[in-house]
C-alpha cells in the first residue's frame, strides 16, 4: 500500500491498497492526518478493493470520512463504470464511492475536486454526493464507453484470431 498526502490538499488521503493490506494499517494510515475529510482509494483494475477493507471503509464513512474508489486500469479513459464482482458489491455495501469518469489517471483532479468542496464547506455525506455526482457519467456516455469497449475487445479478439489462424497456415505449410 502507498500513501500520500500533498500540500495542495491537505484533507484528502490517497492511496493504493493490495491484497495484503491488514484492515488496522488501512484504517490508522487513513487517520494519520487528523485534517482528513476523504480518502481516494486507488483499487485493483476494476475498482475492486480486499473484502477485509470493508468494515474500516464503513467505520471511516461513519465518521464522515467518504472513500472513493479509483479504478487502476490507465489505459482505460473512465473509471468503474459497473459492479461486477463480489467484493466490489461489498465495498459499496459498506459506503464506498466509485467514481466513473475518473481513475488512476485522474487523481489529482479528483483531489483538487474533494479539497475545493471542503473550502466550501461540504463535508460527510454531502461531500461525497457531490463528488459522486461530479464524477458520474450521463447513461448516454456510459453506453457508448460500454459500446466501445466492446467492439474493442471483438476487434482484439478477432486480430488475435487472425495472427493465430496464419502463424497456424504458415506452420502447415512448412510441414
Amino acid at each position: 500500500m502507498t500513501i500520500s498526502t500533498h500540500r495542495a490538499y491537505p484533507n484528502v488521503v490517497g492511496l493504493r491498497v493490495f491484497p495484503w493490506i491488514s484492515p488496522d494499517k488501512f484504517k490508522s494510515f487513513i487517520l494519520s492526518n487528523e485534517a482528513t475529510k476523504a480518502a481516494i482509494v486507488v483499487a485493483f483494475a476494476s475498482g475492486t478493493t480486499p473484502q477485509d477493507l470493508n468494515e474500516p471503509i464503513k467505520q471511516l464513512t461513519e465518521k464522515n470520512i467518504p472513500i472513493f474508489l479509483l479504478s487502476d486500469n490507465p489505459g482505460d479513459k473512465h473509471g468503474i463504470l459497473n459492479i461486477i464482482y463480489q467484493n466490489q458489491a461489498l465495498s459499496l455495501k459498506a459506503w464506498a464511492i466509485p467514481l466513473q469518469s475518473a481513475n488512476i489517471n485522474h487523481i489529482l483532479q479528483v483531489a483538487e475536486a474533494i479539497q475545493k468542496a471542503v473550502e466550501n464547506w461540504y463535508n460527510g455525506v454531502q461531500l461525497a454526493d457531490k463528488i459522486r455526482k461530479m464524477f458520474t457519467l450521463s447513461p448516454e456516455k456510459k453506453t457508448q464507453i460500454e459500446s466501445d469497449n466492446s467492439i474493442k475487445r471483438d476487434m482484439d479478439f478477432t486480430q488475435g484470431n487472425k495472427w493465430l489462424k496464419d502463424r497456424m497456415d504458415k506452420f502447415l505449410k512448412a510441414a
